[in-house]
């Protein structure tokens, strides 16, 4: 019996409605995820998701390291399996500053290009011996050369490539080339907002707005937390290795009706902080009932705030060219402001909240492109292989 899949995309403001004929068939997708930080992670659980649910008969395993523990807690599904495999690198960090210790985060670089040989070798055993049919990559290089080798399809899906991010810090680093060539080797590159260019991709195509959907809205969150509507909410996001280590400072002179949200791990015992319990994934849930994110320049939280039309507050680490682009944009396009982190971790910043609330009025403007596009976004590759 054959199956079927509908979705509809949107385009030139028309809406349609596509429908795939297909025999019944597992379909085995190979999801790489990238080990630098969290955002991957969780605009990849997000298209994963609407995957799983979207091909009936279909596989999905997903293979990652640093982000294993949150990708196995929220992928509990009996068609999706998941991995331990490191697959590229995170940034070394200086514990004082968010700032990039450029020779320690060199030598898991050199490392992690050492082992390409290998990893290739295991991961083409791997997925000859598990069927895969497509491989889906956010943005690990060598796997678009695995997909090649496979006679496969090797989608990408990100808003920057790994090239860009070592010709900012090492523009002489040789191996930089290997990147680009394995880069090369994909069939297909969709490119999220707030990218970097990834011109790399010999096919590529602009997408909208990737990231986890808000499961409950502004107003169930509070009822469910018994908080007032007329309470103003923050969210303070700083990410595991640059975090805002000073919290009691930013309590002190905090107007009366502002509380703080915090991730999980926040030292503070303060009634004014809310803590993201330890067992939650679904932190975009957090965000989207607060009135203001204040927060380094990832892609995971800027992205769950604007889809959320949450004004942004964010600051920059040093060495992170995403870092520039993403604050750029989001000044550009009236998202969010920019802040030193300094000022951000003494405090000082709560005087001007009214002035931050005048520059981020555009917010309320029509922005296609930075609404959830998860479905359609899943859309495009299930039509790309169909």
């Amino acid at each position: 019996m054959p199956g079927s899949i509908r979705f509809s995309r949107t385009a030139g403001g028309r809406r349609t409605e596509i429908l795939f004929i297909f025999e019944t068939k597992m379909v085995t997708f190979c999801y790489y995820i990238s080990d630098y930080g969290y955002g991957h992670a969780t605009r990849s659980i997000a298209l994963i998701r609407a995957l799983i649910n979207r091909v009936p008969d279909s596989h999905i395993i997903v293979k990652s390291d640093l982000p294993f523990p949150l990708l196995h807690r929220s992928l509990q599904h009996p068609r999706i399996t998941v991995i331990r495999c490191r697959n590229d690198i995170d940034f070394v960090v200086h514990s004082d500053a968010p700032v990039i210790n450029r020779e320690q985060t060199f030598r898991n670089v050199m490392s992690w290009m050492n082992s390409w040989d290998s990893y290739m070798g295991r991961e083409l055993q791997f997925c000859r011996e598990n069927r895969v049919d497509v491989i889906i990559s956010d943005i690990v290089p060598q796997s678009f050369l695995v997909a090649e080798e496979l006679g496969i399809p090797g989608i990408a899906v990100s808003n920057f490539s790994w090239d860009t991010i070592l010709e900012h810090l090492y523009a002489d680093y040789d191996p930089i080339e290997q990147v680009k060539s394995a880069y090369r080797s994909a069939s297909l590159a969709l490119v999220l907002p707030f990218h970097t260019g990834m011109d790399v991709f010999p096919r590529r195509q602009e997408v909208g707005l990737l990231a986890r959907e808000q499961q409950f809205s502004r107003l169930q969150m509070r009822l469910r937390l018994g908080i007032p509507d007329s309470t103003a909410l923050i969210f303070l996001g700083g990410g595991g290795n640059h975090p805002l280590h000073q919290v009691h400072n930013l309590l002190s002179g905090v107007p009366t009706g502002i509380r703080f949200v915090v991730p999980t791990g926040s030292l503070s015992t303060s009634s004014q902080v809310i803590q993201i319990p330890p067992d939650e994934t679904e932190s975009q849930n957090w965000i989207g009932m607060c009135d203001l994110v204040v927060t380094k320049c990832g892609y995971s939280t800027v992205s769950e705030a604007v889809q959320a039309q949450i004004p942004l507050m964010v600051w920059k680490r040093e060495g992170f060219i995403e870092d520039h682009i993403i604050a750029g944009t989001l000044e550009k396009e009236g998202l969010g402001v920019t802040i030193n982190y300094a000022d951000i971790n003494s405090g000082s910043w709560q005087t001007s909240l009214s002035e931050i609330r005048k520059k981020t009025e555009r917010f309320d403007m029509p922005y296609p492109q930075y609404k959830n596009s998860t479905s359609s976004i899943a859309g495009v590759i299930l039509e790309f292989i169909a």
